[in-house]
């Protein structure tokens, strides 16, 4: 649930600019819009996976749906910072899509919905072949909670934050 502003809808928010959603769902610094238009690059926050320490710089393409405004969110590409992890991002591939769906302006309550899922596929880094199978599958899991965790949480006072910012800015311009 947004609260809903004077100046301007939830919906109007998102399609003034999708990438929005993107820069203001994860900290200051973490998010740099890349070198092609309408991609940004996302550090996102370090974890520990078995017996490493693992950082993660995602790209991502956002697009908008105008008929509906949501602003959809696709991987494309990823790198695993930290020594030696060069090569194990080598082996693996992990896919991110993302959809943002903000309430209809006529609707009774603002709010906006998303849907984010991911997919991690390859083989196992040699440096973990000795990690019994139950434990990787355990990790894997630990490791995809605390990302969902934090990305809901994020996202929950983030993107408000934001399209509140963005309804006071576009009040306050001249008409």
């Amino acid at each position: 649930m947004v609260r809903p502003e004077s100046a301007g809808s939830l919906a109007e928010f998102v399609a003034s600019d999708p990438g929005a959603i993107v820069m203001s769902s994860w900290g200051a610094g973490r998010v740099r819009p890349s070198d092609t238009p309408g991609e940004y690059v996302i550090n996102l926050e370090d974890f520990d996976f078995v017996m490493l320490r693992i950082g993660v710089e995602m790209t991502f393409a956002v697009t908008l749906n105008e008929e509906t405004s949501t602003a959809k969110l696709v991987s494309r590409g990823f790198r695993l910072i930290g020594p030696g992890l060069e090569s194990i991002g080598e082996k693996i591939d992990i896919k991110v899509q993302g959809a943002m769906r903000p309430s209809p302006a006529s609707s009774a309550l603002c709010s906006l919905t998303g849907d984010v899922r991911f997919e991690a596929s390859g083989e196992v880094p040699k440096l973990m072949q000795g990690v019994p199978e139950p434990a990787l599958r355990a990790a894997a899991n630990a490791v995809s909670k605390s990302l969902i965790s934090a990305a809901s949480e994020r996202f929950s006072s983030n993107v408000p934050a934001a399209y509140s910012k963005w309804a006071k800015d576009k009040a306050s311009l001249p008409a």
